[in-house]
């Protein structure tokens, strides 16, 4: 079971080439790369991040068994990110308990962003 998670939204011009530079950069760390669509499962031994394209950034989940872990998958990452897009500024990573409201609301933002392009 995994009990340390955390997620974060990173708005960047261009998600695709932004995720897959990630996922190329920590390959050699990863147990596995499991490709869904627009999504990528990163698996570690005692953890998984989820990296998601949307329309104008990366939604990025990590879930871990233990903290050193669990930050060891968040630095990965960001440290790949930051290297990946040098626009990116601060991450801000969500808790557990703040997680459902936090994709739940941007999800609503890109929709209401989406509108706004719209002629």
């Amino acid at each position: 079971m995994n009990i340390f998670v955390a997620e974060a939204y990173v708005a960047t011009a261009n998600p695709h080439y932004v995720m897959e530079k990630i996922c190329s950069r920590i390959r050699d760390v990863l147990l596995f790369i499991d490709v869904k669509g627009s999504e990528r499962l990163l698996s570690f031994e005692d953890g998984y991040a989820v990296i998601t394209q949307m329309n104008a950034g990366l939604f990025f989940r990590i879930s871990a068994k233990t903290v050193v872990i669990f930050y060891g998958i968040r630095t990965l990452l960001e440290g790949a990110l930051l290297i990946a897009d040098t626009a990116t500024d601060v991450i801000e990573w969500t808790s557990a308990e703040e997680a459902e409201f936090s994709l739940h609301s941007q999800m609503r933002t890109e929709r209401q962003a989406r509108q706004h392009e719209m002629p």
